[in-house]
């Protein structure tokens, strides 16, 4: 039988590889959506041949990776108000990638390294069934239960030795944000060394490390994606590498996230994510001046929506296609620069500019609003009579 692997070159997958080629015609895929080095990527093919792929693909995928991110900023997706969904907006490109590879190569099934225990099992299966309910999904690590230490010990006695563990973290990572995690984190109350967790950043330096003097970046948007910095126009895998630099370097992007997992469990992470959180920071602060209260207040329930959808991999679910056009009616205002301020791990937005800001015509408040004091106390009077109304029925009724 002909398998499409996703494949990373991890222990997991390592593993299923190995396992899958004694018995199966075995294709890797490897999606570079920002989180490997041209050398990285080689050292995946060379390991995907010499545990017996037939042939092995790399997709890029940065353009990719930032439609998926563009919607997410739109939404200012922060799953429980902390996680970038640095990963669930992957999971579906891999997905698709090793989808493509499939049917190029007349594969029967596709198959990843997912284990039972997390989160990427169901946004995979979930992609895959969707995208080809006609493959067959192969798990090998979650069906046989395997633990990283039998796999190890698998691959030895094949003739692959693990490369030895030189750092404390797993990690995972793209263009968006990268996640980290060791079995000690599952544990609340283990503190993070974060030395060692800075070893392990791509972008984020120790604060003491950071200039001496903040720095502000203009961001500009137009329709709710931003298109340049300081007035320079960039593509969006572009704009997500410079900023990510320019936050890290002044010690901003890491968060700690505890919250609940796809399957109904706890799970713990730590996040790089410099420009995720400061592009969200600016969005949301530029939807603030052109939104009306109304808009705000319906749009987050959407944002909630569809993040608790994307981040459960439910990405073909109909409603989130209703949800994204709603808010893309919305984006159509969300034109104009926010200005964020970098100094000492900290990321502001300390300037708003915009066209349709709702401040242009005098909506503003202060003594130059456009309202007179007679207009705002008889609006004060009216806007609270039912309230206050309903206060004194019930004191009165409660002293009969």
């Amino acid at each position: 039988m002909r398998v499409a692997l996703a494949f990373s070159g991890g222990l997991d997958t390592s593993f299923v590889l190995a396992k899958l080629s004694e018995s199966h015609e075995v294709y890797t895929v490897t999606v570079d959506v920002g989180g490997y080095s041209s050398r990285e990527l080689s050292k995946i093919e060379e390991k995907a041949y010499a545990l017996g792929a037939k042939e092995h693909y790399t997709a890029e995928a940065k353009s990719r990776l930032w439609e998926m991110a563009s919607k997410a900023l739109a939404m200012n997706a922060l799953y429980q108000g902390v996680y970038p969904l640095c990963c669930p907006i992957d999971r579906l490109i891999i997905a698709e990638e090793t989808v493509k590879v499939a049917r190029e190569v007349g594969a029967e099934a596709v198959a990843h390294g997912c284990t039972a225990a997390g989160n990427d099992i169901v946004r995979l299966t979930s992609a895959f069934k969707a995208l080809a309910p006609d493959l067959k999904v192969l798990a090998p690590v979650a069906e046989l239960s395997t633990t990283r230490a039998e796999e190890a010990e698998y691959l030895e006695k094949k003739g692959f030795p693990p490369p030895p563990v030189s750092r404390r973290f797993s990690t995972t990572r793209n263009l968006w944000g990268c996640t980290v995690y060791s079995p000690e984190m599952s544990s609340p109350s283990y503190k993070i060394p974060l030395e060692e967790w800075l070893e392990a950043c791509c972008w984020v330096k120790p604060v003491e490390q950071a200039p001496s003097h903040p720095e502000e970046v203009e961001v500009e948007f137009e329709r709710g994606a931003p298109v340049s910095l300081d007035g320079s126009a960039l593509s969006g895998p572009e704009l997500l590498e410079s900023l990510n630099t320019k936050c890290g370097s002044h010690g901003f992007g890491l968060a700690e996230y505890t919250g609940d997992c796809i399957i109904g469990i706890k799970g713990r992470v730590g996040i790089e994510a410099p420009a995720a959180y400061a592009l969200i920071a600016a969005h949301r602060a530029l939807e603030s001046i052109v939104l009306t209260r109304r808009e705000l207040s319906f749009k987050a329930r959407l944002e909630e929506e569809w993040t608790n959808l994307v981040f459960s991999g439910l990405y073909h679910e109909p409603l989130l296609k209703a949800l994204e056009a709603a808010a893309q009616e919305m984006q159509r205002k969300v034109t104009g620069s926010a200005t964020i301020q970098l100094y000492k791990g900290c990321c502001r937005v300390v300037a708003l500019d915009s066209p349709y800001q709702l401040t242009a015509l005098g909506y503003r408040y202060g003594e130059e609003s456009m309202f007179t004091s007679q207009q705002v106390i008889g609006f004060t009077e009216v806007f609270t009579y039912q309230s206050t109304t309903a206060h004194l029925v019930q004191e009165h009724a409660h002293s009969r």
